[in-house]
């Protein structure tokens, strides 16, 4: 579980820190920095789930999709720092990491159970705790660590990289959402929700349990719906969003679909995917306000 995140000098922030709860919304006007949250949340996230070694100033571009990492800081003459705190297995753990403005990685660090793990000791050297509880030096340059671990790290160290590959932040888009995606298993939902149709369909043909459980809060929030259905194309390529409905003979497909229905149905799979926190930006949008109260009840209750 992710407690709380540490913002310092990131964006629009100078000095943040936003705690966590089982539900937990950001409220403000407009440039409130709100959104940016939600970007160093995704910055984690790319972090835990990468799969080779990854230098922060390229993630920064990469992921947050900035021409420039100067971008990033809010005073261009100091280091941007997040901190992560976590809980796992009932026991406290951290990943902190600082960069300078020239895009250096002057530190990051990870703990669990007040133990250091990891901490780098200088720009290219690092120190970390084996499984053996064996303490190793390393110059491994400015790769991040967390984004590949070296084979004997501690294992509390891999379960660090895991909570925060578990994080998915989405800012799901109707028009994106309403499109044929190819037939393929496929569970990870993209950030706009461009995919909801094939991720649908991998839970319907090899987890149909859990895709169950999806139509049937659907069916709760929506009366209106019978069923969801994934037709497949002719030539058997794609699929596509469908739903039947009281009182109509004909399915609807995508094209009929509101943007109120298609963004609650992305909202009620990305909570049923799961993961260590599930973060969505402007949820409100298109949703009436008492699907939305209704909405917000069903992340008290989700398996997230």
């Amino acid at each position: 579980m992710i407690e709380s995140l540490k913002l310092e000098n990131f964006l629009s922030f100078e000095k943040a820190v936003v705690d966590f709860g089982k539900v937990t919304v950001l409220v403000g006007p407009n440039a409130s920095g709100k959104s940016n949250v939600i970007k160093a949340l995704a910055l984690l996230a790319c972090i835990g789930k990468a799969e080779e070694g990854k230098v922060l100033k390229t993630l920064c571009k990469d992921c947050l999709h900035y021409a420039s990492i100067e971008q990033i800081f809010f005073d261009p003459s100091k280091e941007v720092k997040i901190r992560a705190n976590l809980k796992i297995k009932g026991q406290p753990a951290s990943y902190e990491f600082s960069l300078n403005p020239e895009g250096i990685l002057m530190d990051e660090s990870v703990t669990f159970g007040g133990n250091m793990l990891l901490h780098r000791l200088d720009k290219s050297r690092i120190r970390y705790v084996t499984e053996t509880e064996e303490v190793i030096d390393e110059s491994i340059g400015q790769y991040l660590v967390l984004s590949y671990p070296p084979r004997n790290v501690h294992p509390m160290l891999r379960e660090v990289k895991d909570h925060l590959g578990g994080i998915y932040t989405y800012s799901f888009n109707a028009d994106n959402i309403r499109s044929e995606s190819p037939v393929g298993f496929n569970l990870s939902l993209r950030r706009d929700g461009s995919n909801l149709a094939q991720t649908l369909h991998t839970l319907l043909t090899s987890d149909r349990s859990r895709f169950i459980q999806i139509e049937n809060v659907m069916k709760n929030l929506i009366p209106e719906i019978i069923e969801i259905n994934l037709p497949v194309t002719t030539d058997g390529t794609h699929t596509y969003l469908a739903i039947r409905e009281k009182g109509i003979d004909k399915i609807l497909t995508y094209h009929n679909i509101s943007d109120g229905t298609l963004r609650i149905l992305a909202f009620v799979t990305a909570l049923y995917l799961g993961g260590s926190l599930v973060a969505f930006e402007e949820p409100e949008n298109c949703v009436h306000p008492h699907l939305f109260e209704t909405l917000t009840d069903l992340c008290r209750k989700s398996p997230v």
